[in-house]
């Protein structure tokens, strides 16, 4: 029992005694039903003012909260393209007669129906899937032959999209996921794709000429006759990535990881791959003449028949690593280390080997004319057959007196070398 209502009760039941009190002392019937009537009446016409208020306030209440639920809801998804949903609404069968209004409105908004998104989740929804130019840029999206070119697609989710042949050069995918998407001959020429996610991509004959991919993961990726000529790949990682035949001529692959990774026939003319592991690349028949290799990783690396005229591969690992015939004319190996390498049948020409560990290197059948050993380490190695015109041994070690007169009888040029025993 409410306030008011009490305080109308008391006022009536006052106003019946005054009535009664009247009536019995003056016998007026009449009297007494017009003061009852003017007594009562002020608090009923005041009670149900109160009562109108209170469902009216009730009634906007309602309205709002069925705007709210409206509001809220996900719109429906084409059923063409599944779109990830920010928010799950279940709708609750009819609501049971309720004590109230309010009461039917709480239930209706219960904790547990009504899952409302965080800021995170939504954040995550419209980064995932988001449309431009009509595109609609999802995990999966099929965007063959699509004109993106110049587009933002910075940290766009295109996990397994098929891209193949579209038109994506000048755009920005910087930090986007391409994680086994379809890149098929796609133009991606001097895109920007740092720290992109590209592993198990497939980008066979792709355009990515001047792009940049550093720091980007390549790890698995097919780029089969992949033009990548000048583009920055520094940093990037290419482990295990199939790049036979394809063009890097120019293209600058500092502090990169290209372990394991095929490079078969490739063109690295020019290249900067200094600091680059190699570690068991298989890089035979490749074009590396003028590349920079120094302080590179080519351990157990296949190099035979590979092209490194004039290359600088200045303090490289070549531990075991095969270089059948190689060319290396003038290339410079200055503080390498090559032991039990394999240079056999390869061209040294001219080739600068100061201070280079060359025990246990099979040499046979070298071409090792006017190449120059200076404090090179040659103990054990192979020198059967070489040809050693105008080559120069200088403070050489490793070689027993036997291979020295050998060596000279051939043409070689000996100057103060430390002789050791057999």
């Amino acid at each position: 029992m409410t306030l008011t209502f009490r305080v109308w009760f008391l006022y009536t039941f006052v106003g019946l005694g005054l009535a009664l009190v009247l009536n019995l002392v003056t016998g007026s019937g009449p009297l007494s039903a017009l003061l009852l009537c003017a007594l009562a009446l002020p608090p009923i016409v005041q009670q149900y003012s109160s009562l109108l208020t209170t469902l009216r306030s009730r009634h906007r209440a309602a309205a709002r909260g069925k705007r709210r639920i409206s509001q809220t809801r996900v719109a429906t998804p084409d059923p063409e393209q599944e779109k990830p949903k920010a928010a799950q609404i279940r709708v609750r069968p009819p609501l049971p007669a309720a004590s109230s209004l309010a009461d039917g409105l709480a239930a209706a908004f219960s904790d547990s129906d009504l899952e409302v998104p965080t800021q995170r989740q939504i954040d995550i929804a419209e980064a995932e899937v988001r449309t431009i130019r009509g595109y609609t840029i999802q995990p999966g999206a099929k965007l063959s032959q699509a004109n993106l070119r110049g587009a933002n697609l910075n940290e766009a989710n295109l996990k397994e999209a098929d891209l193949s042949g579209a038109e994506l050069d000048q755009s920005n995918l910087s930090r986007a996921n391409l994680s086994a998407a379809n890149l098929v001959g796609t133009n991606l020429s001097r895109a920007c794709l740092i720290r992109a996610v590209l592993t198990n991509a497939y980008l066979n004959t792709a355009d990515l000429s001047m792009a940049n991919l550093m720091g980007a993961n390549l790890s698995g990726a097919s780029l089969f006759e992949v033009v990548l000529s000048r583009a920055m790949l520094d940093r990037a990682s290419l482990f295990k990535a199939i790049l036979s035949r394809s063009d890097l001529s120019g293209a600058s692959l500092h502090w990169s990881d290209l372990r394991e990774a095929t490079l078969i026939r490739c063109d690295l003319s020019s290249a900067s791959l200094s600091q680059a592991n190699l570690t068991r690349a298989n890089v035979s028949e490749a074009n590396l003449s003028y590349a920079d290799l120094s302080g590179s990783n080519l351990s157990r690396a296949d190099l035979n028949y590979a092209n490194l005229t004039e290359t600088s591969l200045i303090e490289v690992s070549l531990i075991k690593a095969s270089l059948i015939q190689a060319n290396l004319t003038a290339a410079n190996l200055s503080g390498s280390d090559l032991s039990v390498a394999n240079l056999s049948k390869s061209n040294l020409t001219r080739a600068v080997l100061s201070e280079v560990n060359l025990s246990l290197v099979n040499l046979s059948e070298a071409n090792l004319s006017e190449a120059i050993f200076e404090r090179a380490n040659l103990e054990r190695s192979n020198l059967d057959g070489t040809i050693v015109n105008g080559t120069r041994f200088l403070n050489c070690m490793g070689l027993d007196e036997e291979q020295i007169i050998d060596l000279a009888e051939r043409g070689a040029i000996f100057e103060e070398v430390a002789k050791t025993s057999a």
